[in-house]
């Protein structure tokens, strides 16, 4: 039993405390600390989700209060990782962590397949740090800032810095507490861009509250109806579910902006489209930072979330009212009734254009579409003969002429294009949107650049895929970090320019271009 063990600071990890308790306890050997606190050597240090978490309460100091839900639920990632999984995968990670072994912890989060991945090294800001030694008189490690994708406190609006303590250490007995040693580089590097910081800090406020609130757990299912339903609510999705993928991806990558989905590892550019897998029936986990950016881009709450109205969600499997309704008619249909439904669905028609003599075939059909598609499946004969006349195209529509227009476009676009590539502050990537946003006209659809062959040619010059728009945002943060005097390191120039793969390569290219 130990005959101290140190309190836990607000959102401070499990294994920060062990760390500091290493300390105040003076032993230098990783497994005699292993030995005071598990009451066993055979465990190693996990920064997510440390299993032993009942030894450890068994061990502590008499009248310690500390009790297991505490250190499981506010000093683990817990809540955070279990948030969007059914109630049997979350007892079977607590059941982990509370137990001796802890073997399948990672493996049953998915951390380890997924491609949001962990960072490094801890996390650090300068300026939380700064607090807590005029405060505390030490340092402690952030649950918050080791999230992935988290690389900003939003609280004093400044990026984080990079620990020297690596997560997943070379001795894995190892608890490292932080120090102004491991923890080096004081200076503080503020985020000057208000949109990023305003999305950052919604996702960093929900990744707080999925921290330190015990959720309901719901089936994999129930996320894809709610998603689906604001989906159709939003016009992204049909009524029988079809989803507009081009359309909600443009949207979803204009809302946040590629720099942030980088950011948080969630681009949905590549081979494997998240964003589009998410939206359809889950037959897999996926990170809860990727939940968080789908439901801020419903514009929903965390509540709306878990607490929907199952009624809304459809949760029974296709019912025989959804199912196509030809296939059901077909199938049922007796030869008495089928003759009763045609002579009233006849009748109506005839009623119709009895009714309304001046209106068109689609006018009609838009009166009464229920008759006018069961005639047209069972009854398309008489249909036709009883159809208004088809109303002649007008003569003298008016027509453009494309080539001046064509020239005109075209100038509207070149200076569209250079308002865009001269705007201060990080570049914006050029796409066809935001050109037209530029103009104040919807100009460059398909069916009329086929008629702008010199617009379409200059358009295929300038706008800018993944690939071409990452070459100028590192070109940018290049010259940027030059202007300010800066040294030309990978690590400046991933976090000046946002992105998070980087090259010699890119660096090569633009000493090339520069000579």
């Amino acid at each position: 039993m130990m005959t101290h063990f140190p309190y836990p600071y607000e959102d401070e990890l499990l294994y920060s405390v062990i760390s500091r308790y290493g300390i105040r306890s003076g032993n230098t050997s990783h497994k005699a600390i292993l030995a005071d606190v598990f009451g066993s050597e055979n465990f190693t240090a996990c920064m997510e989700l440390q299993p032993g978490i009942r030894r450890i309460v068994q061990n502590l100091p008499l009248g310690s209060t500390i009790i297991e839900e505490q250190l499981l639920f506010r000093n683990t990632m817990f809540l955070f990782y279990t948030a969007f999984r059914d109630e049997e995968q979350a007892q079977f990670i607590r059941n982990e962590m509370l137990g001796d072994h802890g073997r399948d912890i990672h493996n049953a989060i998915g951390l380890m397949s997924s491609t949001v991945k962990p960072h490094s090294y801890f996390q650090y800001c300068p300026l939380c740090n700064e607090t807590d030694l005029k405060t505390l008189g030490e340092l402690y490690w952030r649950r918050l800032f080791q999230i992935p994708g988290v690389k900003i406190c939003v609280k004093h609006g400044v990026w984080l810095n990079q620990s020297m303590v690596p997560i997943r250490g070379t001795t894995k007995y190892a608890f490292t507490a932080p120090t102004l040693t491991n923890c080096p580089d004081d200076k503080v590097q503020k985020v000057t861009e208000k949109a990023l910081l305003n999305h950052y800090g919604y996702i960093i406020n929900n990744i707080e509250k999925l921290l330190n609130t015990k959720y309901p757990h719901r089936p994999q299912e129930w996320f894809y109806l709610v998603y689906k339903h604001h989906l159709m609510k939003k016009g992204y999705a049909t009524e029988r579910g079809r989803v507009d993928q081009k359309r909600l991806k443009q949207d979803f990558v204009d809302f946040y902006g590629e720099e942030l989905l980088n950011i948080l590892q969630s681009s949905v550019y590549g081979e494997s489209n998240w964003l589009k897998l998410i939206f359809q029936k889950h037959r897999k986990g996926f990170h809860p930072i990727r939940h968080l950016l789908v439901i801020h881009f419903l514009g929903l709450t965390l509540e709306e979330v878990f607490y929907a109205q199952e009624s809304q969600l459809n949760f029974d499997h296709e019912s025989e009212a959804k199912k196509p309704k030809r296939k059901i008619m077909k199938k049922t249909m007796t030869k008495e009734y089928k003759e009763q439904a045609r002579n009233e669905r006849r009748e109506a028609w005839l009623q119709m254009r009895k009714q309304y003599p001046h209106l068109s075939r689609l006018q009609l059909r838009k009166l009464n579409p229920k008759v006018y598609a069961w005639l047209y499946l069972y009854d398309r004969e008489f249909l036709m003969e009883n159809m208004p006349e088809k109303i002649p195209s007008k003569a003298g529509t008016l027509r453009y002429d494309w080539a001046e227009r064509d020239k005109e476009t075209f100038e509207q676009v070149r200076i569209a294009v250079q308002k865009l590539m001269n705007e201060e502050g990080k570049p914006k990537r050029i796409t066809k949107k935001r050109i037209q946003e530029i103009i104040g006209i919807q100009c460059l659809m398909p069916k009329h650049l086929k008629k702008m062959p010199l617009t379409k040619e200059y358009l295929k010059q300038v706008i800018e895929d993944s690939e071409k728009f990452r070459k100028r945002r590192i070109e940018w943060a290049i010259n940027e970090l030059m202007k300010e005097g800066e040294a030309l390191t990978p690590n400046k120039i991933k976090q000046k320019s946002g992105i998070s793969r980087f090259s010699k390569d890119s660096y090569n290219d633009w000493i090339w271009k520069n000579q």
